[in-house]
């Protein structure tokens, strides 16, 4: 496989992770939003907790859900090309690791072609380090 089709691979395999999440996001906000409106206040009490707790909880979904929507259109408008400068999209090898510089959302390894590729935020304290380190021992792409 070449760079441009691992690239490519990674990718779409953090969209196929994103939607995932998405759609898991979802129905829990579908579930807290029914608990919502079948919650019946027993006591006539104004202060119902039960309520206010399942319309915070999906507030919630719906701040996550917006936050992997904005991640997604960003990995969707990513240019599939060959980097020289550690950036998002890029990926880094160095020894025995490699990264996807992508998102710190996706939790496991993603493995294309036998290589597992752990993705990170350009923000993360590794890749801050390892944009220092000079020479044959890291390999940028």
């Amino acid at each position: 496989m070449t760079r441009l089709q691992i690239k490519e691979r990674l990718i779409a395999l953090v969209v196929e992770q994103l939607q995932a999440q998405l759609s898991g996001l979802e129905e829990g906000r579908q579930r807290a939003k029914a608990d919502a409106k079948e919650h019946v206040n027993e006591y006539g009490s104004m202060y119902d907790n039960a309520k206010e707790t399942a319309n915070a909880l999906q507030a919630g979904f719906l701040r996550q859900m917006q936050m992997i929507e904005e991640v997604l259109l960003t990995m969707r408008g990513l240019p599939v090309k060959i980097c020289d400068t550690v950036e998002t999209g890029c990926v880094i090898v160095a020894g025995g690791d490699a990264y996807f510089v992508s998102t710190g959302l996706i939790e496991k390894p993603l493995e294309v072609s036998g290589v597992k590729y752990t993705c990170v935020n350009i923000t993360a304290p590794i890749i801050h380090r390892l944009r220092n380190v000079r020479g044959s021992k890291v390999t940028v792409f």
